[in-house]
């Protein structure tokens, strides 16, 4: 994604433009300039068209052709034939051009579409891997919706909407000088004329509905953010909206969302029609124009010819300049609709680039041990420590549990050990190496269950084994880890046993199967190293006890670093560190933690332990 950092300085069109590979910029370049030359046709066409009825006038009136229907004849090599046989050919001639240009420019632009879709869904991936590469604490600084949208809408809308339009208005363009310059060589009076009629009007409509479009483009994109959020948001939280009885408040904010976006939408889709209706006036005007001055200037040989190819000229010259002010238009309305994705470009920028790989992997076998050594932390735009000078070492094959009240920093101390957040140099080692490192060099190895387990739409089986494809399951492996989480009695006994399906966000299971659930899922690995963060606060008190006694069975080869406030759950840890206000109050065991920590030993009496 190096090519999202563009030396073209800030322009948004060259920001967009930077999403497609180089390779891939090349053969959109060859794509417009094949779209461009094919305006040669056309104009060969309409010449065609203006011979042919200058020659039917005089066939009528028995004249000779004038001197630039002679050169078209003697060019094609039917001046000798008969009027009837050269007039047939020039109207084949005229049709087959047109057609073919037609034709040609329907098929070329499908495939354009095509090709930018392509490129959309490419640019889409890498910015959603440059994303993901990124600390937690950044990705957080938006909501889903909003980087949702960003990846999804709004690379659309820039690289289709932008460069797809940019694209069309090239060619477009080219055609539209090339058609003015042939009709400059029939009449030049009369072209520059229209030519001014045509730019004055087009530059006027264009300038009246610019603003309006991008504040169009940027209503659409808000309330389109605003109402996936709003409507997201009462499906997570419905049995709250429910017992608090505010589903009919959020059926009237939702409708109110979509009935202001439904009339941007409107409002847009109109916008077109009236650079439609307006070209079509000036069309009528300029060819009116051009018939009295062909009348009162010409004689009439020569004025059916010009006319006819002011008329044939009109006809190509109408839908170009139509799409060039749609697509200048369409052009500023996508920037506006695709602001959050340039926005995400724009902080991505400032980021350190790493990726997911970020050293090279390790061939030594890993080591289930993690040591802290003066471990400081703060989150950005905070002048408070979370944790100060926190010290302490897991040694292989231990089980080791954090405590501490509540906002004592346990989760974010489990974060850093993790490489979730990024910490100051060897604070925290996993193996004896970086937590970054230890994840990328022994996948699998580290297992870990959150506070709150994430249960996606799916079977147990999927959300088991999440991220691994269906097809490379191992089933055993699966059905040891839901032994140890306590879950395999209960999912066998279903009708359909590990395909049975969870429903969205798990709403088929019970709180404390959801957190069976994400045991299992860190299970799923083998891992040598399990940190768990609160992972059994949602269970019963004999479910509890079952798992933390087959997690201390596990076996001397592998580490448990654990967070709770049940002190029942952490009773025979091998080691306890006691976390108040950020700082390591005392380390040990259960008995010698009471002795030296008095509010735990207080915590204890209160638990009747």
């Amino acid at each position: 994604m190096s090519r999202i950092k563009t030396t073209w300085g800030n322009s948004k069109f060259f920001t967009a433009l930077s999403l497609i590979e180089l390779r891939d910029q090349k053969k959109l370049v060859i794509a417009i300039c094949y779209q461009s030359v094919l305006g040669v046709l056309d104009l060969l066409g309409i010449g065609a068209i203006g011979a042919l009825g200058a020659l039917s006038v005089n066939e009528l009136q028995g004249s000779k052709p004038g001197d630039r229907v002679s050169q078209a004849l003697r060019f094609l090599g039917i001046e000798n034939r008969e009027a009837r046989e050269q007039l047939a050919i020039l109207g084949l001639i005229s049709v087959t051009l047109l057609l073919s240009r037609t034709l040609i420019s329907m098929i070329a632009t499908k495939k354009i579409l095509h090709f930018m879709s392509r490129c959309a869904a490419k640019a889409s991936s890498d910015l959603t891997s440059k994303l993901l590469a990124q600390p937690l604490l950044f990705i957080q600084t938006k909501s889903s919706q909003d980087s949702l949208y960003a990846l999804t809408n709004g690379i659309s809308a820039l690289l289709i909407g932008v460069v797809g339009a940019a694209a069309t208005l090239v060619s477009d363009s080219v055609l539209l000088i090339l058609l003015l310059l042939g009709l400059f060589f029939v009449e030049p009076i009369s072209t520059i004329l229209l030519s001014i009629v045509f730019a004055a009007i087009g530059t006027t409509v264009y300038m009246k509905l610019r603003h309006r479009v991008q504040r169009l483009g940027n209503s659409n994109q808000q309330l389109a953010i605003a109402g996936d959020e709003k409507i997201l948001e009462v499906l997570i939280t419905y049995r709250e909206a429910l017992v608090r009885n505010r589903r009919e408040y959020y059926v009237r904010e939702i409708a109110s969302i979509r009935y202001k976006l439904a009339r941007v939408i409107a409002e847009t889709s109109f916008v077109p029609f009236i650079n439609k209706y307006v070209m079509e006036l000036t069309i009528v005007i300029g060819m009116a124009l051009t018939v009295v001055s062909q009348i009162v200037y010409s004689d009439s040989s020569r004025a059916i010819g010009t006319l006819t190819v002011f008329l044939a000229a009109g006809m190509r010259i109408a839908p170009a300049s139509l799409r060039i002010q749609q697509g200048l238009l369409s052009i500023r309305n996508n920037l506006s609709n695709a602001k959050p994705t340039l926005n995400l470009i724009s902080r991505l920028r400032s980021q350190t680039e790493e990726g997911f790989a970020v050293a090279s992997v390790i061939e030594e076998p890993f080591v289930p041990s993690i040591k802290v050594s003066n471990l400081s932390f703060k989150y950005p735009e905070s002048s408070e420590l979370v944790l100060s000078e926190v010290s302490f070492e897991c040694l292989p094959g231990t089980v080791n549990a954090v405590v501490g009240p509540t906002g004592a920093g346990k989760s974010t101390l489990i974060d850093l050990i993790l490489g979730i957040h990024a910490c100051s140099t060897n604070s925290v080692m996993v193996s004896g190496v970086y937590p970054k490192q230890a994840i990328l060099s022994w996948p699998g190895f580290i297992g870990y269950v959150p506070q709150d387990t994430a249960v996606v739409e799916g079977s147990i089986k999927s959300n088991v084994a999440l991220g691994f494809d269906l097809q490379d399951i191992d089933e055993e492996r699966l059905s040891e880890a839901l032994s140890i989480s306590q879950l395999k009695e209960f999912v066998y006994g279903l009708p359909n046993g590990i395909e049975t399906i969870v429903g969205e966000r798990g709403s088929r299971l019970s709180g404390g199967q959801r957190q069976r659930l994400g045991i299992a899922r860190a299970l799923y690995t083998n891992p040598k190293l399990l940190i768990m963060d609160e992972a059994t606060s949602s269970l019963d008190s004999e479910t509890e006890e079952a798992i933390s006694n087959a997690i201390h069975n596990l076996g001397g080869d592998v580490t448990v670093l654990m967070s709770a406030h049940r002190l029942s759950t952490i009773r025979m840890a091998s080691q306890i560190i006691y976390i108040e206000r950020g700082r390591v109050i005392g380390k040990g065991t259960f008995d010698s933690l009471r002795k030296q920590v008095p509010n735990f030993d207080a915590q204890a009496q209160l638990m009747g332990l």
